[in-house]
């Protein structure tokens, strides 16, 4: 790769010039063609539609107890972490699920930066949509903080980008290597089958199966999601948000049957169910994990956002894996690691 700036012969995949530390990172970037691949290629993060603004900012020395009352009054799943003006941390439902040890914690005397995961990536409004796809599908995010001029203002969802995935349907785009007339977006989508996606084997657990028990499952399994079955047939989901609505700091039994917790009848889909009706559910019951039953109606998975997400990073991958995020921080671990 030939520095602009020096001449000098760079080893081909280098960020930055051997010789002069000239950026290397926007030479030989694949362009994009049409529809989708524009739209994530170029459309920027400052297009994506947020469904709120609300942040919730605390400091690394605030209490969780106090954190967590923040959060759900505001309705939101997470917290950024400042010290002084610069971004530390974010404190998720995934961490408190996976660093909460049980009712006899005294929330209040643990400090948010016992619990955060720290130092999170962070992006610009003016970022392409790809660097998200990027972070979110390599790094195993839900949520990525954004920035302006260092400071947080907005945090952009996994959820956010499917739902900005799903307004391009129907734009117009030719599949890679055809030079036939350009087929719909939301044609081909609902060709794929949630079974494509691969969905991980879900946490199954029965009605009288205790709250504690949940949660451990869950902790174990990497899971955000346990389906509450009475003998197989699906009755309820326990979620992180349910764990942090109905029960972290609340007075209940961890040794209550997590029946009495779970949100009863969930909206569900079958395997064999498209990709794109999985998108259209989500978006319009605010949905992140959907499970799903086989033929018989019996629990067989669950689909999430984050899937939809490495689903369409996966396939198009030059224009969401190959390049690199540009963060301006890094995090080595994801979400509740």
């Amino acid at each position: 790769m030939i520095c602009p700036n020096c001449g000098h012969d760079n080893l081909a995949g280098l960020d930055q010039c051997e010789q002069c530390l000239q950026d290397l990172r926007t030479l030989d970037v694949p362009l994009p063609t049409e529809g989708l691949q524009q739209h994530i290629m170029v459309g920027t993060i400052g297009q994506v539609e947020f469904p709120f603004d609300r942040l919730v900012i605390v400091g690394p020395t605030d209490s969780v107890a106090h954190t967590v009352s923040r959060i759900k009054s505001s309705g939101i799943g997470q917290a950024l972490v400042v010290e002084g003006e610069k971004l530390v941390g974010i404190l998720t439902e995934r961490d408190l699920l996976y660093k909460l040890g049980g009712p006899e914690v005294e929330l209040r005397k643990i400090q948010v930066k016992e619990m955060m995961t720290p130092n999170p990536e962070a992006v610009r409004e003016g970022d392409a949509i790809r660097v998200v796809m990027n972070m979110m599908s390599v790094g195993g995010y839900r949520h990525v903080p954004i920035v302006r001029d260092g400071k947080p203002v907005r945090i952009i969802s996994a959820k956010a980008i499917a739902n900005y995935i799903l307004d391009t349907s129907a734009l117009e785009f030719y599949l890679p290597g055809r030079e036939e007339a350009p087929i719909s977006f939301v044609t081909r989508l609902k060709q794929v089958k949630i079974r494509h996606l691969t969905p991980r084997h879900p946490v199954l657990v029965e009605l009288s199966t205790t709250l504690r028990d949940t949660i451990e499952a869950m902790k174990r399994n990497h899971r955000g999601c346990a389906l509450i079955c009475d003998h197989g047939n699906l009755n309820g989901i326990f979620t992180e948000r349910d764990l942090l609505n109905k029960i972290i700091g609340e007075p209940v039994s961890w040794s209550a049957p997590v029946a009495q917790f779970m949100t009863p009848n969930p909206a569900k889909l079958s395997v064999d169910d498209s990709v794109v009706r999985a998108m259209k559910l989500m978006y319009e019951g605010d949905y992140r994990n959907i499970p799903l039953i086989d033929a018989g109606g019996k629990a067989a998975g669950v689909v999430t956002v984050r899937d939809v997400i490495i689903f369409f990073a996966e396939h198009f991958p030059k224009e969401a894996l190959n390049l690199p995020p540009d963060p301006y921080q890094e995090m080595a671990t994801p979400e509740g690691a």
